[in-house]
């Protein structure tokens, strides 16, 4: 479609890539006074030590580092993947101690994997079902699951999230790496969760797929949700975060205010 020389600006190689200019990077915004997640002294033995932070509603908190820094650990902890994780851990004003990812859902809790294919899908099921995975009770009654309702309920969903196809009786292994972050997150809206935890949502996809998911961040974002980023992409992180914690070899290393925040000092602090 393009073609032009080594040194054209990469935003107009991403332009020619996905056929539209790419929104610019928001700056950072002021995030509502109430605590969503506050975790003191969070540890897991040999993978994180003296975790401490907090996160208010409507803020992207994003945690970056270099792998093994100790990112996705503390994403399966707050999710209750991890039950040997101990700290203090306070939800939403109410003090909690998550042991397994069911409790976590039900105290509003989302979690989208890295690998969503091994991790976060059921590649036989068709979309309709993986969305409705852990929200099956909103359908049910006297032991009837009604399907006509979990179908009209995950279209909007699909349509919501601008799916392709939107057919949500296709199965998901069919679809494209993007799309099928979307059934994941489709899944937790429907669930209702206030705290949602991204760790690495956009590896492996496409830079419009990038693109839609940089989108809803911040608009789940907008709509007074909690976005916990854990990502290695250090660009991505620069453009979707409020606040920066830097991690290396399971510690916080450093803290950046968004407006304070650059490669050079993240690198900085994760090589320090």
């Amino acid at each position: 479609v393009w073609s032009g020389p080594a040194a054209t600006p990469k935003s107009e190689l991403i332009r020619q890539m996905i056929g539209h200019d790419v929104e610019p990077a928001e700056g950072a915004r002021r995030a509502a006074a109430a605590t969503a997640v506050e975790l003191r002294h969070g540890r897991l033995e040999g993978r994180l030590d003296d975790i401490s932070f907090s996160a208010a509603a409507g803020e992207v908190v994003a945690f970056t580092g270099l792998i093994g820094a100790g990112r996705t650990s503390l994403a399966r902890s707050l999710f209750g993947a991890e039950p040997e994780f101990s700290g203090e851990l306070r939800l939403f004003g109410r003090a909690v101690r998550l042991r397994s990812p069911r409790q976590a859902i039900a105290e509003g809790v989302a979690l989208l994997t890295e690998n969503p294919k091994e991790q976060g899908l059921v590649l036989t099921a068709d979309v309709a079902t993986n969305i409705s995975l852990p929200n099956a009770r909103q359908f049910s009654r006297w032991g009837y699951f009604d399907h006509r309702r979990e179908t009209e309920a995950t279209a909007g969903y699909a349509r919501r999230l601008t799916l392709e196809p939107p057919d949500v009786r296709r199965l998901v292994r069919l679809l494209s790496g993007g799309n099928q972050q979307k059934v994941v997150l489709a899944r937790w809206l429907l669930s209702g969760a206030r705290l949602l935890l991204f760790d690495e949502p956009t590896r492996g996809i496409d830079i419009a797929a990038k693109e839609q998911v940089y989108h809803w961040i911040r608009a789940l974002a907008g709509e007074g949700k909690t976005v916990l980023l854990f990502s290695s992409e250090i660009e991505e992180v620069l453009r979707l975060a409020d606040r920066i914690f830097v991690m290396r070899l399971g510690r916080i290393a450093a803290e950046l205010p968004a407006a304070e925040a650059s490669e050079e000092k993240i690198l900085g602090a994760a090589f320090s």
